[in-house]
């Protein structure tokens, strides 16, 4: 005996039940396990009205239903579509069991955030895999709430899977002489068409094909336009997908809108449509929740996975569990590892000493490369000073690449700024280098002088604070006036004013290696 919790978190409210699992031998069958079956019986029930977007009211939620309920088991979460992505995904692989990285690849084209922040699982259908994903930090919250309720999980799973899981779960259960010809062949397959609605304007169509899981939400602005939003969901999927089963099953249907909403699934969608509940499932416990069977499918399917009765086991847990599982190998490899090496030293004792005497036999080796170190460290020294003046020579060719369009730029400057009223006549560069204190590094430097005349010293005036301005803010040049001298010019008899302007860039410090001694 086995006992399954599936607690299902709901947009208003969270569904709990707990089903008894039995191992039954069917009649007539020989003791095998092929002849071994499986029974359930419904245990309890609760449900909680809380939002479960708030996670706070969901821990409130959690809380009440521990206390409800004896759960003494670790749970079976069910997560809304809305919070999840379920796809299926087509991986070219010829190898099921080496399709990891091919799924892997296929669902980060289908997710709108980066895989490593994803939490997800996957199982093959006939010819694809159907996958299941969320945000990771997105489950934390939700696993937290649990924790803090004192509830431990066992798996994570999404609605739809749990309530697909339960309609097989239920078809199966009914006996083959009680199917007519056309249901019998769509329960012994892999189709089903299913309806869940969770409330007047919001249900989700499940629609399973053998090779595909498809699951479309349905959100209405009102409850009269919510027959033609099911219309049109359903037109899209016979779009997309083949082989829809036109047989549907509605899950969770309210009493009072199971009229309206079998006439809207009759005329406009053409589907023979059926209720679906969990009775069969719920054993002797069914007479207790007769009117509330359909609408605790999901949560039941939950507690089936619990109990390892499901067709499609999805758990985004799954991963973490290999992981846990592969920690507890590890540590236990570790343990082993010590205990052996604790062994082997205390076995190997007497190696030391063949140990001790190869170590004398290193270092004598040791100490004969140290004397030949010795010897050749002269020749080693001079090569090494060659290596370094050659490097030295590099870096100032570097350099010398490096500095030469400061001139020239420089003259742009000049050029930029340069008033009618001044011409200049004469320019004279040249590199300098100057040693800086007592270090061995001296310092390189760009200096020249600029001539020429103007007809104001006010010209001259602008012309220099426009070019300090210029060249020696952005520039990092040094300008400072020289000399000034009033003469005539011979041409126009005015007098003009001769001057000559210093101009220095400090360039990059050449940096001098020094031998190791």
């Amino acid at each position: 005996m086995s006992i399954g919790v599936g607690v299902e978190l709901c947009p208003s409210s969270v569904r709990a039940v707990l089903l008894e699992g039995r191992r039954t031998w069917r009649p007539g069958c020989a003791r095998s396990s092929a002849a071994l079956g499986t029974t359930t019986r419904l245990l309890a029930a609760h449900e909680v009205a809380c939002d479960a977007s708030n996670l706070e009211s969901l821990t409130r939620a959690l809380t009440e239903l521990r206390q409800a309920l004896p759960i003494r088991t670790p749970i079976v979460l069910g997560l809304p579509s809305t919070s999840a992505i379920l796809t299926t995904v087509a991986p070219l692989v010829a190898n099921p069991r080496r399709a990891f990285l091919a799924v892997q690849f296929e669902l980060q084209q289908q997710l709108p955030f980066e895989l490593p922040e994803a939490v997800w699982h996957y199982a093959w259908l006939s010819g694809a895999a159907v996958v299941a994903a969320m945000k990771g930090s997105v489950l934390e919250e939700r696993l937290a709430c649990c924790h803090r309720a004192g509830l431990s999980i066992k798996a994570v799973v999404i609605n739809p899977v749990a309530t697909l899981n339960a309609w097989y779960a239920d078809r199966s259960s009914i006996p083959r002489h009680a199917l007519d010809e056309r249901s019998s062949g769509e329960a012994g397959g892999e189709a089903a068409t299913l309806v869940n609605v969770l409330n007047s304007q919001t249900a989700e169509w499940i629609v399973r094909t053998p090779d595909s899981l498809q699951v479309v939400p349905v959100f209405s602005p009102s409850p009269e336009t919510f027959g033609e939003e099911l219309a049109a969901a359903w037109a899209a999927i016979r779009t997309q997908a083949r082989d829809v089963p036109t047989r549907a099953w509605v899950v969770g249907s309210p009493a009072g809108a199971w009229a309206r909403l079998h006439e809207t699934l009759t005329r406009q969608c053409g589907l023979r449509v059926e209720r679906a509940d969990c009775s069969r499932l719920m054993g002797n416990g069914a007479a207790r929740f007769e009117q509330e069977s359909g609408a605790l499918i999901t949560a039941v399917g939950l507690a089936l996975q619990g109990v390892g009765r499901v067709r499609l086991a999805l758990n985004l847990l799954a991963s973490s569990h290999r992981e846990r599982q592969s920690w507890r190998i590890r540590r236990a490899a570790m343990i082993t590892a010590r205990i052996s090496v604790v062994a082997t030293v205390a076995l190997g004792l007497s190696g030391m000493v063949e140990l001790r005497h190869r170590r004398v036999r290193v270092l004598e080796a040791l100490q004969r490369q140290e004397q030949l170190y010795q010897s050749l460290r002269p020749d080693v020294r001079s090569l090494l000073q060659r290596q370094h003046g050659m490097q030295q020579h590099i870096q100032r060719l570097e350099r010398l690449v490096e500095d030469a369009p400061a001139v020239a730029q420089f003259l742009a400057q000049v050029a930029e700024v340069l008033p009618d009223d001044i011409w200049l006549s004469k320019l004279d560069c040249s590199k300098t280098s100057l040693p800086v204190g007592m270090r061995d590094s001296p310092v390189e430097m760009l200096e020249g002088v600029l001539e020429g005349r103007a007809r104001s010293f006010q010209t001259l005036t602008r012309f220099l604070e426009e070019l300090k301005g210029s060249a020696g803010q952005a520039g990092g040049w040094t300008i400072k006036l020289l000399s000034t001298n009033v003469a005539p010019d011979e041409a126009s008899g005015k007098d003009i004013v001769a001057f000559a302007v210093q101009v220095q860039r400090l360039l990059a410090m050449s940096s001098k290696p020094t031998l190791e001694k």
